[in-house]
């Protein structure tokens, strides 16, 4: 009598295969978030965390001024007690692109010629200035999305 292991093998190996396939579950993965999410396995990144607040401009324009360019953004989180006690940051991406950068930051366009991005804060409002190492006015910066972070 032949005995036949096909079947028995085509069960064990379609259990390993399909046992092997995880589901993406997309959510917060980072459990200091308020948002966290115990099933997820890949991050959705957007977690939220108590006492942070967050704004995105899309496509802002520069303003064009003597020898510079500045984005004016005035956002009522930015308050007296977060400028005194808090954290704030800019990150500013060229529009297109999927790179973030915070501010400040320099892009050196050779080795004797770079542009400098600066974030000036005062209360309900954050000034990004760009400025050419030869303090002549720059060519126009192009448009970018703006994504600034208070920490209370």
């Amino acid at each position: 009598m032949k005995t036949t292991y096909y079947p028995l093998f085509a069960l064990v190996l379609s259990t390993v295969l399909l046992g092997a396939c995880k589901k993406s579950i997309y959510g917060c993965t980072d459990p200091s978030a308020i948002n966290y999410s115990s099933v997820a396995n890949e991050s959705s990144n957007d977690c939220i965390y108590e006492n942070v607040k967050t704004s995105t401009l899309l496509n802002t324009v520069w303003n064009e001024g003597a020898y510079f360019y500045t984005i004016d953004i005035s956002w009522t989180e930015i308050t007296q007690e977060v400028l005194d006690n808090g954290t704030l940051t800019v990150h500013i991406q060229t529009v297109g692109s999927n790179e973030w950068t915070i501010l400040p930051t320099t892009i050196y366009l050779s080795d004797t010629y770079s542009s400098s991005l600066t974030v000036n804060y005062e209360l309900n409002k954050a000034t990004i200035t760009w400025t050419d190492s030869d303090l002549t006015s720059p060519g126009t910066p192009p448009n970018m999305n703006v994504k600034l972070t208070v920490v209370e």
